[in-house]
């Protein structure tokens, strides 16, 4: 979990304008006051979490050499 919030925190790095960090700043602290007061229930946390995962995968898959995709018969 840490290493996927961390990826979403370091995705922002490259944020300069001042409003647009003070609006992420204030959305992250409402997600946290959300999250704290249990507003939001285990199911939202827990799809977030899945979501993030499978982002994740996805990015290391190799994507199909042109062999792969004409054995598979899938253009």
């Amino acid at each position: 979990m840490r290493s996927l919030l961390t990826g979403m925190f370091r995705a922002k790095k490259d944020v300069t304008d001042l409003t647009t960090i003070n609006r992420l700043v204030a959305l992250g602290r409402m997600e946290l006051e959300e999250v704290l007061q249990q507003w939001k229930g285990d199911t939202h946390m827990n799809n977030m979490f899945e979501d993030l995962e499978k982002a994740e995968l996805l990015k290391t898959v190799d994507k199909p050499t042109f062999l792969d995709s004409f054995f598979s018969g899938k253009p």
